[in-house]
């Protein structure tokens, strides 16, 4: 009798000790049911009168749709959703001054047009002007940054925040109007899991959303299903884990100097992706699908939604699968981009 007990005396520990091991430390745990609602979304194919080429990513910005495309003279294609015109298109692809190396349209609360030029590590404020068939971009102000940036958003007139490709780094680093570091904040998450340095940068790959209201910056993860939320000073506000409780696994090899770090076929999983400022809501696609070599699902149909203090709110099915997007708040429609069967813009009212 007493080896029995000694027995399930060691089997309680153990539970307890794993299941510590397995959650994120100051997590709070979510699950499906915390979503109190659950919608269908049917979308409209929306047909321009020009031709869509290829487009990566959709922005959607003062009325119109920016797309970003690869392998063409200019990455950007503009396009009014209204009217179903193409406007015009910009973005030399090159190495000259004016031309960008995959550039991104950032976030930000003003009136100017900013691009991150990922691969030239600079970030450009412009003025757009707009004429027929033609649009021009005019560079008012250039920020150059030592390493490169993975993700980053404009908080105000003399506060960028970024997330730096660096191995020492904190989660983020505050820069002012000039590219100034300000401060550093943020930490990795922890959870009991092993991880080497290179491996949290590509474990832990996140993107932002940042609502000004409320001084609020949205992290989702890729490669695990956690958000966090954080304020404009860095600080962690709160960190939710679910509705399918998995975390990254990748795994660091060293070529000589050359280091890579790689997902595990079978083991790793698509967490979330894209999160999109929608006013009071953030809106932000949801995955959970096992990586599986050759067999990439990047098409998703649902997009999950929480407030601004990562409180999950309700999950919206679409009727066709997108695998990026951005929000029209205003007029509370969801223009979405498909690849299946060709590229395709479909606008869900919500």
């Amino acid at each position: 009798m007493k080896n029995k007990f000694i027995f399930f005396h060691i089997i309680i520990i153990s539970c307890l000790f794993s299941c510590k091991e397995n959650q994120y430390k100051n997590a709070e745990t979510i699950i499906l049911s915390d979503f109190k609602e659950t919608r269908v979304l049917n979308g409209d194919r929306i047909e321009f009168n020009d031709l869509l080429m290829k487009p990566v990513s959709i922005t959607y910005r003062d009325s119109l749709l920016y797309m970003k495309n690869r392998s063409t003279e200019n990455y950007f294609h503009v396009f009014d959703p209204y009217t179903l015109r193409k406007i015009g298109e910009f973005g030399a692809f090159g190495n000259g001054p004016k031309d960008f190396i995959e550039p991104v349209i950032v976030q930000s609360n003003d009136h100017w047009l900013w691009i991150l030029n990922q691969m030239k590590r600079s970030l450009s404020r412009y003025m757009i002007d707009f004429e027929e068939g033609k649009i021009e971009i005019i560079e008012n102000n250039k920020i150059t940054f030592d390493d490169h940036v993975d993700q980053l958003a404009v908080l105000d007139s003399n506060t960028i925040i970024a997330s730096m490709m660096k191995p020492e780094a904190k989660r983020f680093y505050f820069f002012d109007g000039q590219g100034e570091l300000k401060e550093t904040g943020g930490e990795y998450p922890e959870s009991g899991i092993e991880f080497t340095d290179f491996e949290k940068i590509e474990g832990f790959m996140s993107q932002i959303a940042v609502n000004y209201k409320y001084k609020r910056i949205f992290v989702s993860h890729k490669q695990t299903d956690l958000i966090e939320i954080y304020d404009f000073d860095g600080k962690l506000l709160h960190r939710k884990h679910g509705p399918d409780h998995f975390f990254p696994v990748v795994k660091q090899t060293n070529d000589g100097e050359i280091v890579k770090v790689r997902s595990n076929p079978g083991k790793s999983r698509d967490g979330y992706f894209f999160p999109k400022y929608a006013g009071e809501e953030v809106f932000v696609l949801y995955s959970g699908i096992v990586y599986e070599p050759g067999n990439a699902m990047y098409q998703i149909d649902q997009i999950y939604v929480f407030d601004w203090e990562g409180s999950p709110l309700k999950i919206y099915k679409l009727d066709q699968t997108i695998f990026n997007f951005d929000v029209d708040v205003k007029n509370r429609v969801i223009y979405g981009l498909s690849a299946e069967p060709e590229f395709h813009v479909i606008a869900f009212k919500y």
